[in-house]
């Protein structure tokens, strides 16, 4: 009788062993994905030129080099993100680009239709810049959890 009560704990000790063993390479799986995906998102914002208005507003991020490092930055992001996020980061490095040519490009004298559409510009991407750092914070804390509302943002003024 003794040796079914030792065979029965031995089966149990492993079975918990190797459960725990399982539990703790998930979760260690886990934190590995959450910390390559946290440094990708803040990479990807810094990289990007996404964080400095000032540097989208002088048409310095619309620069060949800039380009590349958007590109570049876009690439990594795409690799660990959801799909949402990289469409979001998409829309994004695409109205900083807008913002900046048109900065570029401009005279001395904005007409009124250019100013307009700097206005709008610059609110798209305030509230993209905005959602996606929502986004990011979401995919941070709650991976499983996509049925999120975007955050808006209140437009910048002139």
């Amino acid at each position: 009788m003794d040796y079914w009560a030792l065979l029965v704990t031995g089966v149990f000790t492993l079975m918990g062993g190797g459960a725990g063993a399982l539990l703790t390479k998930r979760n260690e799986h886990r934190q590995w994905v959450r910390n390559a995906k946290q440094e990708v998102y803040s990479e990807f914002l810094n990289d990007a030129g996404l964080l400095d208005l000032r540097v989208i507003l002088d048409g310095s991020a619309a620069t060949p080099e800039m380009i590349a490092q958007q590109r570049k930055a876009l690439q990594r992001l795409f690799i660990l993100a959801p799909d949402d996020i990289c469409e979001e980061a998409q829309n994004l490095v695409e109205t900083v680009k807008e913002i900046a040519r048109l900065n570029r490009n401009r005279s001395a004298s904005m007409s009124q239709i250019q100013k307009v559409e700097r206005k709008r510009l610059i609110d798209e991407y305030s509230r993209g810049q905005a959602t996606i750092t929502f986004k990011m914070k979401v995919d941070l804390h709650h991976p499983k959890h996509h049925r999120y509302k975007p955050l808006t943002s209140k437009p910048l003024e002139d």
